[in-house]
């Protein structure tokens, strides 16, 4: 089962007390999943099978409304589709809905559905389970809702807006999509909605790339670190076989010359390190200093 689908069904396990909120939640599945063919039938279609047991419940405890078709698709995975003929179960179901306007029928819902604060997240978490989809954060962070009506998707974005949920509207292939692509604001939603293992896998997920992230950035670092050293090693040993082919090591000062012979022995430390292998042991500044001396007097670059 995919990350979407095991999200949708935590959801659909959730408990809403709130009358309203059931209501904003029926609501927004209806209009996200519904549509209003042209013999005059409400047609839901929907996916996984957790959802059409939920709007079925919230159809009848709401509506009171059990006159329902259910269609199936044959194959694995296929689409359910849930069908109201009658028009006074349609009337009311709108009425009950608030999906009438100015005496007609749309899938649309009036302002005083979401009202309250509460039943704000109702129809968000309606709109998530009617037309969203979430990608497993293994592969991305992202959420989507997908409408066919661009008001329908400007009400969802205020309401996103409202818990100051940063969300994208783009259009795809007639439709329109509303999209999360913040991990933080996408876990915030999955936990309010009632999806709590789907949140926490998120921010497993997110720390495990971030303890990732560090260490690739701190071997990245290592290994630039270890190439500068070497870059420099080498300028400083090829200085010091120039002085000791010309006119020899043992006409350096005597300060100069442990410099040199510890730099010979131990091309792979640090000026710091090679300081501390100095009788008395010397600072990194102190050794940088006396490799300078060696390199003007090779005359090579420093």
């Amino acid at each position: 089962m995919s990350f979407a689908s095991d999200t949708k069904n935590a959801i659909c396990k959730t408990t809403e007390p709130m009358w309203c909120c059931r209501r904003s939640e029926l609501c927004a599945l209806v209009c996200f999943a519904g549509d209003l063919c042209a013999d005059h039938a409400l047609k839901i279609r929907l996916e996984n099978a957790g959802v059409v047991a939920r709007i079925e419940q919230l159809l009848k405890e709401i509506l009171g409304i059990s006159q329902l078709t259910h269609l199936r698709r044959s194959e694995p995975g296929g689409w359910h589709t849930l069908l109201i003929r009658r028009r006074d179960v349609i009337e009311n179901l709108a009425d009950g809905l608030g999906l009438f306007h100015d005496g007609e029928i749309a899938l649309f819902p009036e302002e005083q559905v979401t009202d309250f604060d509460c039943c704000k997240l109702g129809f968000i978490r309606g709109a998530f389970l009617g037309g969203g989809c979430i990608t497993s954060p293994e592969k991305n962070y992202h959420m989507e809702f997908v409408t066919k009506t661009a008001p329908l998707a400007d009400r969802l974005l205020s309401l996103l807006e409202f818990y100051s949920v940063s969300a994208k509207l783009t259009v795809r292939k007639n439709n329109f999509v509303v999209y999360i692509k913040e991990s933080e604001a996408i876990a915030e939603l999955l936990g309010s909605m009632g999806a709590g293992g789907a949140m926490m896998a998120l921010y497993n997920v997110k720390i495990e790339r971030e303890l990732r992230n560090a260490v690739n950035r701190q071997v990245n670092c290592d290994s630039a670190n270890l190439v500068k050293i070497a870059s420099a090693a080498s300028r400083h040993i090829k200085a010091i076989t120039q002085i000791a082919q010309t006119g020899g090591l043992d006409a350096l000062p005597e300060a100069l010359r442990e410099v040199a012979r510890l730099r010979l022995e131990n091309p792979e430390l640090t000026l710091g390190e090679l300081g501390a292998l100095a009788n008395p042991p010397l600072g990194k500044s102190g050794v940088n200093h006396r490799l300078k001396k060696l390199m003007e007097i090779a005359g090579g670059p420093q």
